[in-house]
């Protein structure tokens, strides 16, 4: 490679003016080069000058750089001392003539040399490129009809090289017929110049096999313009127009798809967010039309859907799922509500998810849309039923409850009183007639209880039928402490009565039971052998009774939800009972149009009390 170099440059040519100049020059180094021997080694000058004339010539790239130097040399030899005579000089310039043209010859031949083997190294290059792009070289010398192929071009027409005839025939015969005329005609306008040799058609094997070329050619001229040889490259480009075949038949299906999906769907690009396509099913959804979303349209326009989220407000333009895909990736679910034009709502469910390219980048984003509006409205129903019948399971088990409760108390007394009775009898003793007055009382008190408790369900809406009797309070009080006092002996169940006897029209089996859950409550939570103080006090406006223990008291908040249903005085408590009594108790009382409540503080025991106002007497008894 460096010596081809540097016989290139050797051979390389130059303009004249160069030349002349590059003559000048060497004829200049010369006569120095000269003039230093003449008087140092008195050699003869003419050993020495065509030197000059070769270089000169050589490096110098043409005839004009030897002429130069030759009639430069010849006239300095004048000025040799020694020298006066025409002869010698005339023969020096001959010579040098002669010899510029001898080594301009040489020169030439070099250059068609080096050309000729840069030209098959240039061919080489082409080959090992053609080769490994699978591409076909042909050469066609139009004057000869001679046609060259190489071995990837045979394979192209699945012929072998013996079967090839090196014509331009050997080309046209293995044209498909359909393209044949499509061919003859692009190749005609190249040799005419009227267009490129650019043409893709269809090659007809021997067996019958059919392929697609994609060929590419260039025509090289003569002087006056004719066509002499073309030059070009072949590809099979079969598979991949299968490929696009293919593609193109999987876009008429999707878009088919789309176009026929009963789901909206909407795609936008990434990253400006114009809206690419919004198949007839979302259209409808939005009650919009193509041309309003389509055309040139952003995924503001998107936005201005008006769209809410699933519990009614607006979605900003940023944080809409279709935007969040383009923008961050984001796939979502979601149910969104589509607002029309005429304020009417859609309900939909939202699939959104990115679609990315080979390397991950974002694409574009979709929205699969289905309309849900009348299965969310027939869910909203089945929720409305679903909670009914919660509710009313929950009223009946709380009918259960408020009834099992109910009716503990007054069997309970009724069940102490009869014991009494079996232990006074097995011991031979006399029965107290009190005794079984008082169980004739639980007794009595309990067939009411069974009759009340149809009604107990009206106790929440606040109708439950009350049997106003003019009742003694402080003895229906003292006969509940009685009752207890049985049941824990070991209690001090302390009853303080007011100086005079207090009487109220009321329901006395309803205050009963609020007294004896208070009293219960109150034995139950305070310490064992504590007393228990109960009072009753008249007041001018108002009666008031209270019950005291010396329990562990109750916090603020314990205090506040009290008297809900199933709450419990003490969360920790693990006796039975489902939290309803202090409930009923309130319930009562608010019949009466009293109040009802608990003084507490943590380690002072509780308070509670109930007031019923006497205006309820006035207005019962018409005073």
């Amino acid at each position: 490679m460096d010596n081809m170099n540097f016989i290139q440059s050797l051979a390389r040519s130059r303009t004249p003016v160069v030349q002349f100049f590059l003559g000048l020059g060497f004829s200049a180094l010369i006569m120095g080069i000269e003039l230093l021997l003449w008087h140092w080694l008195a050699s003869t000058p003419f050993v020495i000058l065509p030197m000059a004339i070769i270089f000169a010539t050589l490096m110098g790239g043409g005839l004009v750089a030897g002429f130069t130097a030759s009639l430069t040399l010849a006239l300095y030899s004048f000025s040799f001392p020694q020298l006066h005579k025409w002869i010698p000089q005339t023969l020096f310039l001959l010579t040098g003539v002669l010899a510029t043209v001898v080594i301009d010859q040489v020169q030439k031949r070099i250059r068609s040399l080096a050309g000729a083997e840069a030209r098959a190294s240039d061919a080489q290059r082409l080959t090992f490129a053609a080769a490994s792009a699978q591409l076909g070289i042909w050469e066609w010398d139009i004057q000869h009809d001679q046609l060259t192929w190489d071995d990837q071009m045979l394979r192209f027409y699945g012929i072998t090289r013996e079967s090839f005839s090196g014509r331009v025939e050997a080309w046209q015969k293995g044209i498909h017929p359909e393209d044949t005329e499509h061919a003859n005609h692009v190749l005609k306008e190249a040799l005419s110049g009227k267009g490129d040799f650019d043409l893709e058609f269809r090659v007809l094997h021997p067996t019958g096999e059919v392929r697609t070329i994609k060929a590419h050619g260039l025509v090289f001229r003569d002087e006056q313009g004719n066509p002499t040889k073309m030059f070009g490259l072949n590809r099979d480009i079969s598979e991949e127009r299968q490929t696009i075949k293919r593609l193109e038949e999987l876009k008429a299906y999707f878009e088919a798809a789309l176009i026929q999906s009963q789901a909206g769907i909407v795609i936008a690009d990434a990253p400006n967010g114009l809206l690419r396509f919004v198949n007839p099913a979302a259209l409808q959804i939005v009650n919009r039309t193509e041309s309003e979303l389509v055309k040139d349209v952003d995924i503001s326009r998107y936005a201005r859907w008006t769209i809410n989220d699933i519990d009614g407000r607006p979605i900003p333009n940023e944080d809409l799922p279709l935007a969040r895909a383009i923008k961050w990736g984001e796939t979502s679910s979601k149910r969104l509500i589509f607002v029309r034009p005429n304020g009417e709502k859609r309900v939909s469910y939202c699939q959104t998810a990115p679609i990315r390219r080979e390397d991950g980048s974002i694409m574009s984003g979709i929205t699969v849309i289905v309309d849900v509006t009348e299965q969310h409205k027939l869910m909203e129903e089945l929720d409305k039923a679903r909670e009914a019948a919660e509710v009313a399971m929950k009223a009946k088990a709380k009918f259960l409850d408020i009834a099992a409760h109910e009716l503990r108390t007054p069997v309970t007394a009724a069940s102490l009183l009869a014991q009494l009775t079996q232990r006074q009898l097995k011991a031979g003793q006399s029965i107290d007639i009190n005794t079984l007055n008082r169980m004739t009382v639980q007794l009595d008190r309990l067939s009411r209880l069974v009759v009340d408790l149809l009604e107990v369900s009206k106790l929440d809406r606040g109708v439950l039928a009350l049997r106003y009797e003019l009742t003694d309070l402080g003895e229906l009080i003292s006969e509940c402490g009685a009752t207890f006092r049985i049941q824990f002996p070991e209690r001090e169940i302390r009853f303080i009565p007011p100086k005079t006897p207090v009487k109220l029209f009321l329901d006395p089996t309803r205050i009963y039971e609020v007294i004896a859950n208070l009293i219960d409550n109150a034995v139950k939570y305070s310490p064992e052998y504590s007393p228990v103080e109960l009072r009753l006090e008249d007041e001018p406006d108002y009666v008031r009774f209270s019950i005291h223990d010396y329990g562990p008291g109750l916090s603020e908040e314990s205090q506040k939800k009290l008297f809900s249903a199933f709450e419990r005085a003490n969360a920790h408590d693990k006796s039975t009972g489902l939290g309803l009594g202090l409930f009923i108790c309130r319930g009562i009382v608010t019949l009466h149009q009293g109040i009802i409540g608990v003084k507490s503080s943590l380690g002072n025991g509780c308070t509670f009390y109930f007031e019923i106002p006497k205006k309820q007497v006035l207005k019962l008894t018409g005073t």
